[in-house]
């Protein structure tokens, strides 16, 4: 249920220049539900997913979480040039 743990520690910019496939903020919202229907489990209740398949009109990057104390998912925006062990893309498998 969390991001995957080999992506942590990169920048939106790196899995780019990586040419890595990641989940947009729109397949994680939707994995986020599917999720829930099938498990009755939120995705990232540790972690945070960067949506590094998406950027907003100033180049930033979607993340996403489960906020077990507001109780519900929590979409915001970070630089994409940042990194962190808590913030993690998810491989696209095609």
């Amino acid at each position: 249920q969390e991001a995957d743990e080999e992506l942590k520690n990169l920048s939106a910019n790196q899995i780019k220049e990586r040419g890595l496939t990641t989940e947009t903020l729109t397949e994680r919202e939707l994995h986020g539900l599917m999720c829930w229907s099938e498990t009755k489990r939120h995705l990232d209740t540790d972690n945070i997913t960067r949506c590094s398949g998406s950027r907003d009109q100033d180049g930033r990057v979607p993340r996403v979480y489960w906020s077990g104390l507001d109780g519900e998912v929590d979409v915001g925006y970070y630089n994409s040039g940042g990194s962190s062990s808590s913030l993690r893309s998810r491989a696209v498998v095609s």
